[in-house]
């Protein structure tokens, strides 16, 4: 069941009635979903914020262009190790560095900025090191994702 969904019924917003004929006609609704009690209009005011607010509501699609001409300027081969849900992958990337040491990573698959920041995956990078991130902002081209700017917390010489 979508944030939204959950938030509604928590505040009380449909009632058991409705709910049944809803999850008739609607397969993202728990079956087991129950309308509970309807809260005062500021709690469930909140609770609906804060399932817009969540990761799957909330998307900035920024673009930096001094970032894309830095990554232009200094583009370098590096490989990935990305280390995700008990998988292990090292995948070839091509990677630039901005004036203030951020990593600007080519990437147009979905987000992996969990993965990024997990404390396993790192870049192999030039000169030989592996850099590790505290920190993943996505850059795109209109709709379209194109890089990850990473901010690194760990640069162990190797």
């Amino acid at each position: 069941m979508n944030p939204i969904t959950a938030a509604v019924l928590k505040a009380g917003l449909i009632s058991p009635a409705q709910l049944q004929e809803m999850k008739r006609f609607s397969p993202s609704i728990d079956q087991d979903a129950e309308a509970e009690a309807p809260v005062d209009l500021e709690t469930a005011a909140a609770l609906v914020e804060q399932a817009f607010q969540s990761e799957e509501y909330v998307v900035i699609r920024e673009t930096d262009l001094e970032s894309i001409r830095q990554y232009a300027e200094t583009a370098t081969l590096g490989i990935l190790h990305l280390e995700m849900n008990d998988e292990i992958a090292d995948i070839e990337v091509t990677y630039g560095k901005t004036p203030t040491g951020e990593f600007i990573v080519a990437w147009k698959g979905e987000s992996i900025a969990a993965a990024m920041t997990n404390g396993q995956t790192y870049l192999k990078a030039y000169p030989p090191s592996r850099v590790f991130f505290n920190d993943v902002r996505e850059l795109f081209f209109g709709e379209q994702k194109a890089f990850m700017v990473c901010k690194p917390s760990v640069v162990e010489p190797t």
